[in-house]
């Protein structure tokens, strides 16, 4: 795989088990997201597939002019290589924690699909992925969190430009999710190919918005 490191696979095919995991944080925490690029084979909650989890020593972004958000990683004692680690750092080191879902029981099909998603804005890594919700910054927990190696997607830093302040899914994601998920259909339907300027995501040619009845300037599904 071109966005995965021999060496991340190797840690995979030694921990995932059955299928593949994949944390996500942001549009992709939509059920209706997910169900409209992978159907039938989407995570659920009632499998098991699709759980609250969350990563340490990343900090979640907003793009400019985008309404899905990148994952940055924060450089220090704190970063998600530290693994375990990170979670017995004083409360004034403690790195931050993005929360999110994880889902597993992915199949290579699926993991692919995701990886045209995401497209070359991002890199898939490996990092770790504790289950269940961030204790909270002062809690000092006996120990370490439950946790399992998975795939994250993370924004690759030569577009750390793009970035700005903190995002939000009550705010920034919610609000467009209806328009959102007619794009991902819209995408699927593509054959998974992005059929407009992944650079300016609002822009739509004028054939297109005179063929769909998707907003011209709504946000694209990424």
């Amino acid at each position: 795989d071109p966005r995965a490191s021999g060496s991340a696979t190797a840690a995979m095919a030694s921990a995932r088990g059955p299928g593949q995991a994949v944390f996500v944080y942001g549009s992709l925490m939509s059920p209706r997201v997910l169900r409209a690029l992978l159907g039938a084979a989407a995570p659920t909650a009632e499998t098991g597939t699709f759980r609250p989890a969350w990563v340490a020593g990343f900090r979640r972004r907003a793009i400019r002019g985008r309404v899905y958000p990148a994952l940055e990683r924060v450089p220090g004692p704190g970063h998600a290589g530290a693994g375990a680690a990170a979670a017995a750092l004083p409360e004034s080191l403690e790195p931050p924690r993005v929360p999110g879902v994880l889902l597993s029981g992915l199949s290579e099909d699926s993991l692919d699909k995701l990886d045209k998603f995401e497209d070359d804005d991002y890199e898939r890594h490996v990092v770790p992925v504790y289950l269940g919700v961030p204790p909270a910054a002062a809690s000092q927990e006996a120990a370490p969190a439950p946790h399992t190696d998975a795939f994250v997607y993370v924004w690759r830093e030569s577009l750390r430009d793009l970035l700005a302040g903190e995002w939000s899914w009550a705010d920034q994601f919610l609000p467009v999710e209806d328009t959102y998920v007619a794009n991902c259909v819209r995408f699927a339907a593509a054959g998974y190919e992005w059929t407009f300027d992944i650079d300016d995501p609002r822009s739509r040619s004028a054939s297109e918005a005179s063929d769909e009845s998707v907003a011209p300037t709504a946000a694209p599904a990424r």
